[in-house]
C-alpha cells in the first residue's frame, strides 16, 4: 500500500493514472497501475488481511504475461499474450507442489492437455 495522497489519481482528461486500489465492501483489494486510463503492469487481488491470492500483468489494458491464482488449495499458472491464454496452463497442489494438470494453449485455443 502506498501513501494515500498518491493513489487513485486522475489526469486532466479524467483518466486513471498511477497506482490504484479498488476495495470491495467485504475488504478485498484489487490493486495495480493505470497508464492513460488502462491497466498496465502488475495487478494483484488480496484478501482483507493483505494476503495475495491472484496476480497478473497487463500491457496497454490487455492481459499480457504471467498469471497466478490460488484457489481451492490449488495454484493455477497461465501465460497470456495480447489478451489470450498462450502457452502452458498448469494446476498444482498448493500443499505438495504436485502437478495436477497441464494444458497448452495457442492464441486462446487449447491444443494439448496432459
Amino acid at each position: 500500500m502506498t501513501e494515500t495522497s498518491k493513489i487513485n489519481q486522475v489526469d486532466s482528461l479524467g483518466r486513471a493514472q498511477g497506482y490504484w486500489e479498488h476495495v470491495s465492501e467485504d475488504g478485498y483489494v484489487l490493486s495495480g497501475s493505470y497508464v492513460d486510463g488502462v491497466r498496465h503492469g502488475l495487478w494483484q487481488d488480496a484478501f482483507p488481511d493483505g494476503g495475495v491470492f491472484a496476480q497478473c500483468y497487463f500491457k496497454n489494458g490487455v492481459q499480457h504475461g504471467e498469471q497466478e491464482i490460488i484457489y481451492n488449495a490449488e495454484v493455477i499458472k497461465t501465460s497470456w499474450e495480447n489478451g489470450l491464454v498462450h502457452g502452458d496452463f498448469t494446476t498444482t497442489c498448493l500443499e505438495t507442489g504436485e502437478i495436477l494438470d497441464v494444458a497448452n494453449y495457442y492464441n486462446g485455443v487449447q491444443i494439448k492437455q496432459n
